[in-house]
């Protein structure tokens, strides 16, 4: 009894420390300056980071989209004409089908690529098919659909047709969703802590991938309780965005060092450059000034996807300008141009989240609750 006793002790005096620790470095007053992290060449050496080809033209190069069609609700007499609740995510598959999450009713919208509802599934509960929290979603190249649910922690597979396949379970607080090449291979957030990415050959954990490091290491630093904590636990879906591009070649954005991580046929690292659009780190790094002084920290990009010619599309708020941009490149780091919406001003990182094959961009208007389709302004 007594060993147990004080093996209780103890137990409670390490939680009890570890809990003052916290507090403390929450309540210190973080006075280091906000500038690039004086480390960042030694970081990008250790990484093998490469320079990225950024000329002046392509960095004052703006492409801007319009409008060309939304949605609002369900126009179809069996659903009742239902307006969304809540939209989460949203995604586009290789047939051009768009597919809707809403978190609040639990069901997924399809609709075809002249934007026709054609159907819907999922509910609420907690059995095979069924949600219960936030959904995010992914068309995978193997031609199913991939649905996160963060509060069940599972992912669920479906057919495009809406038909329940199988489910398996997340890691705690990683959020995250797969995506899936075309053989049915999946790749995910490792909840290890020792690599970042952990790849699925029949649902089996065939291979872990990609240093830590990626995800550890800033760019312009964090407050210090973020940073031990970053040390401490796992990336989540927030941290690190994935896609794969229409070859099968997965991506990884990571949000504190500002990198880019891109995977070959045998998921060694093929391609990794720095995201340093001067536009860019002259605003992030004012946004950051100003969650500093609150002791706080800010993720910069909201989504990670390809566009119709396999270009990467990166979706940041420009807080100065009081738009959300898009910043497009290459696959080998080549930076492209800056995306913007023509006299749309959304206060959020994630305003577009797909492109389908045919060049349409898709994204949520949040106030209105509404998904819309955008195309190139002539």
């Amino acid at each position: 009894m007594k060993e147990e006793f004080r093996k209780i002790v103890l137990i409670s005096l390490v939680i009890t420390a570890g809990i003052i620790l916290y507090f403390l470095l929450i309540s210190s007053d973080d006075k280091r300056p906000i500038v690039a992290n004086p480390s960042e060449a030694s970081i990008s050496a250790s990484l093998d980071i490469a320079p990225v080809a950024q000329s002046k033209e392509a960095t004052e190069k703006i492409t801007y989209l319009i409008k060309d069609a939304g949605i609002e609700q369900v126009s179809n007499e069996n659903e009742n004409n239902y307006a969304f609740a809540l939209i989460s995510d949203l995604c586009v598959d290789a047939e051009d089908n768009l597919y809707v999450a809403d978190m609040r009713s639990h069901r997924l919208f399809k609709y075809d690529n002249n934007l026709r509802y054609l159907c819907s599934f999922g509910r609420t509960g907690q059995g095979p098919g069924e949600f219960l929290g936030r959904l995010r979603i992914n068309a995978g190249n193997d031609g199913k659909l991939y649905i996160s649910d963060d509060i069940a922690q599972k992912f669920s597979v479906f057919s495009r047709g809406g038909q329940f396949i199988h489910q398996c379970r997340l890691f705690a607080n990683t959020y995250d969703v797969p995506v899936a090449n075309s053989k049915g291979n999946i790749y995910l957030l490792s909840g290890s802590n020792i690599k970042v990415i952990d790849y699925f050959v029949n649902n089996r954990l065939f291979q872990q991938l990609i240093e830590m490091e990626y995800h550890q290491l800033d760019y312009l630093e964090r407050p210090r309780y973020y940073q031990i904590s970053a040390m401490m636990r796992p990336p989540n879906s927030l941290e690190v965005i994935k896609a794969i591009s229409i070859n099968d070649y997965p991506l990884c954005l990571f949000n504190h060092s500002l990198s880019i991580v891109i995977l070959e046929d045998n998921n060694k690292v093929d391609k990794r450059f720095k995201i340093d659009h001067p536009r860019f780190l002259g605003d992030y790094t004012k946004r950051m000034r100003k969650a500093r002084a609150q002791n706080a920290g800010v993720l910069p990009f909201g989504s990670a996807f390809f566009d119709n010619s396999d270009q990467i599309c990166i979706s940041y708020y420009n807080d100065s300008l009081k738009i959300p941009e898009i910043y497009r490149y290459k696959m080998n780091g080549e930076f492209v141009d800056t995306v913007r919406l023509e006299d749309v001003k959304f206060v959020t990182n994630r305003i577009l989240l797909a492109c389908d094959r045919r060049g349409y961009f898709y994204g949520v208007n949040e106030e209105k609750n509404e998904v819309i389709r955008y195309k190139y302004k002539l």
